[in-house]
């Protein structure tokens, strides 16, 4: 039963159905030219930390980026159903909690992304493997442990 003074125009409830409908069908209408990143209404913090997410290696910051080529052509989906310019790709690396070094390759520079993303499931195809427990996921290669992330919200963040 409609609650009283609820209007269906205004429903939460129908919006986000839409939103998801939408997201999803602007993805299957842009799959040969985009890269889809993950959809998130949650503030995660710190700009400057890696956040743990699948589809491509991302960063914001030119200044985090080694072995830098301009690239064109290349858009990626973001989470307010607009596309945005892949400008580069390159190299970077950033030091673990155990003092390891990580190397991230093929990390695409998409200046009007709000966060550094680190992509599991191309991790993945590199041979890494992850164990999650609690609020802490660890990735490691060959038993060792590349790096630990922890649970911030919705995301494992660096």
């Amino acid at each position: 039963m409609p609650q009283k003074g609820h209007i269906k125009t205004d429903c939460w409830t129908r919006k986000k159905k839409q939103l998801d409908t939408s997201v999803i069908e602007l993805a299957e209408e842009n799959k040969e030219k985009s890269d889809v990143l993950s959809v998130t209404n949650k503030s995660v913090g710190n700009k400057d930390r890696w956040i743990i997410d699948f589809g491509h290696h991302i960063s914001f910051n030119r200044k985090l980026l080694s072995s830098y080529t301009s690239v064109q052509g290349g858009e990626v989906f973001m989470e307010n159903s607009t596309t945005s310019k892949v400008i580069g790709e390159g190299t970077t690396q950033f030091r673990s909690h155990n003092g390891c070094i990580t190397t991230l390759q093929g990390v695409r520079h998409v200046p009007e992304s709000r966060y550094n993303l680190i992509s599991l499931g191309t991790l993945h195809g590199e041979g890494v493997s992850f164990s999650s427990e609690g609020d802490h996921m660890e990735a490691f290669k060959d038993a060792h442990v590349k790096f630990q992330a922890e649970r911030i919200g919705d995301v494992y963040m660096l």
